[in-house]
Formats: C-alpha cells, sequence, structure tokens
C-alpha cells in the first residue's frame, strides 16, 4: 500500500472518564419538545453521540427564530422562521431535511423571538407585530394548519417559546405559559380553549421572553420561574393555583443581565442554575435555590481579563452534577455543584468568538459530549462553527471543529439551538434574522459517527478490499493511514484543521492511490488495492473533505 502527501506532525490530547446521568422526556414523548430540551430546561439529552458526521444541509428554508429548532417524538423536526417577510413554521423530516409541511404567512416581525412548544396533536408559537398586535398560534402538527389564535387586549408584546405544562387547570386542561416583554408580566392561557387564566406581574422582562425551569409542588400544582434583566432580583417564582389564580412564592435571583429568562433544574430538582452576562463584574453563573430564591453559589467572572473571564451568552446544559456553560473569549467552561460551592473542572477556550448555544448528550459509551455553536458575527469572514468537546472528568478533549468549509452561516442568538433528537443526531440553524428581508438560512444536521463505516478484507501483504457505507452520496473523501491509532489533531494551514483523528504517531498519510475520492451516487463502494509489507498492522480511517467528517478506525489484517 504506497502513500504519500506527508502530514505535519499534530497534537496529542488526553482522554479520560466522564460522568452524568441521563434526562427526563416530557409532552409528546420528544427529548426535546420545546426550548433547552424538556420543562427543567436542562438542555441535555441520552442519546447517541458524538455527532461528527455532516448527513445534511437544507438551504430552501427561512431563518429560524431565536427559539431554535423543536423535536417531536417521531423525529420530526420543528422551527418558526423569522424574517422581514413574516413568520412561517416548518416540520422537517429528520432523514434528509425535506419539508414535510409549512405553514400560512403567520405575519410579525424580527421581534417574534419564539420557537415551537410541541404537544400530542398541536403546536404552539408565539407572533409579534407590534405593542398590541401579538398573539399565540395553535397550529395542526401534522399539516400546520392554522386551528386557533389567541389574542387578550392584556397581551401587549409576547415573546419566547410557550411553556406547555403538565398539571391541570380547574377545566381539566393544560396551561400554556408565555412571557409578555412589553407588559412585563406572566401569562397562564388554557391551551385548549385560549382564555386567559391569569396574569401576574414579573420584577424584570428577558430580552427573548423565554420562561421556566418549570415544575409540579408538593400539591401537584404548577410553579413557573423566570429571570429577567435587573441589577437586582430579576426572577422570580409563580405558583398556579389551578383556579385562575396565582401566587408569587418569592422574588430574588441573579443580579446581573439574563438574556433568554430562564434557567435550567438541576438533576434532583431542587436548584436553578442561571448564567449571566459579567457586567460590573458579577458572577456569570448562579445556583438559586428554587423554594425561596436564595442564592446558594456563584462563580467569579474576571471582568477584562481574557485569558480568566467567564461571560456567559447561552443557556446552561445539565448532567448529573455537572453544569455546562458557554460564552465569550470562546469559552466552554464545566463546573461541578459542589452543594454550597462550585468547582471549575475544565475549560475549553480558543479566544475566537462568542458561543451562543451549548447542549451536553450522555451517550451508552457513559461519556458525556458537548456541542458549542459560535454566533459567528466576530469571526472574519462571518461564519458559524461548531465545536464538540468530549468531558473527560477534570479536563476536556476537542473532538471536533467545522464550519463546513467556510459555508457555515452565522448563527446569532442561539437560533442553531443544538438541538439533539433521540438518535443523537445534531442540528444547527444558520442565518441572520436582522437582515433586510428574506436572507440566507440553512439548517445543518450532523450524525454519530456510527454512521460512517469503513472496513478491510484480505490479508496484508497482498490484495485487500476497502469498502465504505453510510457517507453522503457525491462527497469527496481521503483514505488516511497511520502506524499507530491515538487523537492527532490536524494543525492550522490544512483542510479540516481542528479535526481530532482517531489515529496516531507521526507518520501519518493520504494513501495513494486512491487519495482523495468520490463516496459515490449511494454513499457507499469500495475498491481493491494491494498492501505492501509496511502498511501490515498499521490503521485506516476515512475523512470528508467538505463537511470533516470520520469513520471508525480500521486495522489493516
Amino acid at each position: 500500500m504506497k502513500a504519500k502527501q506527508s502530514c505535519q506532525t499534530l497534537i496529542v490530547l488526553a482522554a479520560a472518564i466522564a460522568v452524568a446521568a441521563p434526562s427526563r422526556a416530557q409532552l409528546d414523548g420528544s427529548v426535546w419538545p420545546q426550548f433547552r430540551a424538556n420543562n427543567e430546561k436542562s438542555g441535555a439529552v441520552a442519546a447517541a453521540a458524538p455527532a461528527l458526521n455532516h448527513a445534511w444541509t437544507i438551504t430552501n428554508i427561512g431563518i429560524p427564530a431565536p427559539g431554535g429548532l423543536s423535536v417531536a417524538a417521531n423525529g420530526d423536526i420543528y422551527y418558526k422562521s423569522m424574517d422581514d417577510d413574516g413568520c412561517y413554521v416548518y416540520r422537517l423530516n429528520p432523514v434528509d431535511g425535506s419539508i414535510l409541511a409549512q405553514s400560512v404567512n403567520l405575519g410579525g416581525v424580527n421581534g417574534s423571538y419564539s420557537g415551537v412548544a410541541v404537544g400530542v396533536s398541536r403546536i404552539y408559537t408565539t407572533i409579534y407585530t407590534s405593542a398590541g398586535n401579538t398573539s399565540i398560534k395553535v397550529l395542526d402538527k401534522s399539516t400546520l394548519a392554522v386551528l386557533a389564535t389567541i389574542t387578550n387586549p392584556a397581551f401587549q408584546g409576547l415573546r419566547g417559546t410557550p411553556l406547555l405544562g403538565t398539571a391541570l387547570n380547574n377545566a381539566g386542561h393544560r396551561n400554556l405559559y408565555v412571557v409578555d416583554r412589553d407588559a412585563v408580566m406572566l401569562h397562564a392561557v388554557d391551551s385548549v380553549n385560549g382564555n386567559l387564566m391569569w396574569s401576574r406581574s414579573l420584577p424584570a422582562a428577558g430580552l427573548f421572553g423565554a420562561v421556566g425551569p418549570m415544575w409540579e409542588d408538593g400539591n401537584g400544582r404548577q410553579v413557573i420561574a423566570h429571570f429577567g434583566n435587573a441589577p437586582f432580583f430579576g426572577g422570580s417564582a409563580i405558583r398556579d393555583n389551578g383556579d385562575n389564580t396565582s401566587t408569587e412564592l418569592w422574588m430574588g435571583g441573579p443580579d446581573s443581565f439574563n438574556w433568554w429568562g430562564s434557567g435550567a433544574m438541576s438533576a434532583d430538582g431542587q436548584r436553578i442554575y442561571v448564567t449571566t452576562f459579567n457586567d460590573g463584574d458579577v458572577a456569570p453563573l448562579w445556583a438559586i435555590n428554587k423554594d425561596n430564591g436564595n442564592i446558594l453559589w456563584r462563580v467569579p467572572g474576571f471582568r477584562g481579563d481574557p485569558t480568566r473571564e467567564m461571560n456567559f451568552f447561552a443557556r446552561p446544559s445539565v448532567i448529573g452534577n455537572r453544569i455546562y456553560c458557554g460564552g465569550g473569549n470562546g469559552v466552554v467552561a464545566c463546573y461541578r455543584d459542589d452543594i454550597s460551592s462550585a468547582t471549575l473542572l475544565w475549560e475549553y477556550r480558543d479566544l475566537a468568538d462568542e458561543h451562543t448555544c451549548i447542549s451536553a448528550v450522555k451517550a451508552p459509551d457513559n461519556k458525556t459530549y458537548i456541542y458549542a455553536v459560535k454566533q459567528g458575527l466576530t469571526l472574519s469572514p462571518a461564519r458559524g462553527v461548531l465545536i464538540v468537546l468530549r468531558d473527560d472528568g477534570n479536563s476536556v478533549t476537542k473532538l471536533l471543529e467545522t464550519d463546513l468549509n467556510g459555508t457555515m452561516l452565522p448563527s446569532i442568538w442561539s437560533i442553531s439551538s443544538c438541538t439533539v433528537d433521540g438518535d443523537g443526531g445534531l442540528y444547527i440553524g444558520g442565518g441572520d434574522p436582522r437582515t433586510t428581508g428574506v436572507g440566507p438560512a440553512a439548517i445543518y444536521k450532523f450524525a454519530p459517527g456510527g454512521g460512517y463505516r469503513l472496513s478491510i478484507r484480505g490479508a496484508c501483504p497482498g490484495l485487500v478490499t476497502i469498502e465504505w457505507s453510510g457517507a453522503p452520496p457525491r462527497q469527496q473523501q481521503g483514505l488516511l493511514f497511520a502506524r499507530s491509532t491515538g487523537n492527532q489533531i490536524i494543525p492550522p494551514g490544512n483542510p479540516c484543521a481542528g479535526t481530532v483523528l482517531g489515529l496516531g504517531g507521526n507518520q501519518l498519510r493520504l494513501v495513494d492511490p486512491p487519495g482523495f475520492f468520490s463516496t459515490g451516487n449511494s454513499g457507499s463502494g469500495a475498491f481493491n488495492g494491494q498492501a505492501s509489507s509496511g502498511a501490515c498492522g498499521g490503521f485506516l480511517q476515512l475523512i470528508q473533505g467538505g463537511s470533516c467528517a470520520l469513520s471508525n478506525v480500521v486495522q489493516v489484517p
């Protein structure tokens, strides 16, 4: 097996052990039925991982609104677009990204910062056009036909994905909870008949109007938390009494700017983690007692020090006692909740742009993988970037960094969503909803590595057959050879720079023939080659030239 085109000497990263626990599903049984995965807003799921393989890109769609993407129990992907020509809801096929249904123009403008809450037979989203001209849209889950438009004189400016409750009201129905940013209120609306059940003033409203987490108290009554933008005590917890009344249980929470308005519940359901900006050198991560709003601990922000600064823009993701945060200076940080304090276990910092979306996955291999998406606006050229990390206990390994060869659109305001389905597929939205008219938009899917498979048959030295499957069709791929396995990173200045290979040593080569070659019309195929004695016992791996996705590693027999 002849080889040429030697790559540069690469960097080796160490691996260790990850610990965590899976999250819970809600609503129609999906792992991600509304913003931040579930009612606990954990931003985490249990699924196959890591998703390193670029499966597809679709571009004939509208720009996703900041509420991101939601997944139904059958795997269908839902989202609402947000552009100057109005808003549409889409239902996508997770297999190939094809549009299964599209709603009529629902109206609204760029302030319609809502995703889609997926119920059993209906879906819900908010529309904002101007102060007082705002509503909740109820759509058929399959056809996306508009079933109802819920309005009320009390509604001034609804924002954020509606939160679909779990407890029943006095009519035997579940309530929707939605933030009114203009009126600075939380509204409870009957999800069946659209009646306004109650409204409650908030101490402050979040820019994007999300609400949560949500839980039931000891008497089966719904409790909803919200965290807004205020220098002091911008959070509150409100109990739905189930009888058209509500009770404010507490006012408290962090003392800073909360971008989304929501936090994430701890795994034991006793505390809420809230990320904020570190303006004024305040803490960027807070643990809040869910019963009284007291601050249990906070972490330093190190304002102005780019080598240590923590300034968190993304909602946290929570698995077990670990909290994953992302923000400015290209930071992803992992904290451990030690009950009365927090320990920074590791940080990833590349000093490039801002991570505005973080999602975590607990995989069947008992390891935790973190997906972080860069906003992309401060990069040159502007583009989105996906970072895939593995939690190795007290350290972290970067498995993938890709902007799809500069083609990934910026994913501002967490429109990226980093949504993960039950099979471990990762969905990222791209586009800038502030642009005039219908700007360019895209949604990208990445899939776990098990789909892109390499195998070898034959005996070395001698004739061998190389086979591959599960690749995107009609893409270029290269066959790499090394004397050992490892975690070598392709260095800057090379195609797919930053990709962590499954190969090791300093003798990495591109095998030629075949060099770079097509995945074929079906994404599978085979070729024969003559393996020399120098190849025996070595290792092979495929890499796709466009997405930089990797196959499994096989040993030459």
